[in-house]
């Protein structure tokens, strides 16, 4: 069994507590249902944590973090994901950025460059 000291079980007593909040009940992720508290992470739907945590609590996140949404009347735009699910999510988003990041290229009709070939954006898998 894990051994906890005071402010461990006051961190751990804390992330169940905002948990549980968002999660609208026991701890939970929305999208599979683990519960796991120690697997459990606080996800900013609007995927804005970096800005967030640089603007309310000089760049901390996890304890910090959960004691400034506490004192702030659990603000909305948080969810409950596990790291699983939590970490598609952010590679889905990066997915989704990556296929509308395509650089502007300015192309002059009456001029066009007599050389140029057809190439692809991605590398193609065999």
């Amino acid at each position: 069994m894990r051994a906890y000291g005071d402010r461990s079980l006051r961190t751990l007593g804390l992330k169940y507590e905002i948990m549980e909040r968002y999660s609208g009940g026991p701890p939970c992720c929305v999208k599979c249902g683990q519960h796991d508290l120690h697997i459990l992470e606080l996800d900013h739907i609007k995927d804005n944590g970096g800005e967030e945590r640089r603007r309310f609590t000089n760049g901390q996140g996890g304890t910090t973090f959960y004691y400034y949404l506490r004192c702030n009347g659990y603000p909305d735009g948080y969810q409950v994901l596990c790291r699983k699910c939590h970490i598609e999510k952010t590679l889905t988003k990066r997915k989704v950025n990556l296929m509308y990041m395509a650089a502007p290229v300015e192309y002059d009709l009456e001029n066009p460059i007599s050389n140029a070939q057809p190439q692809s954006l991605w590398n193609e898998v065999a």
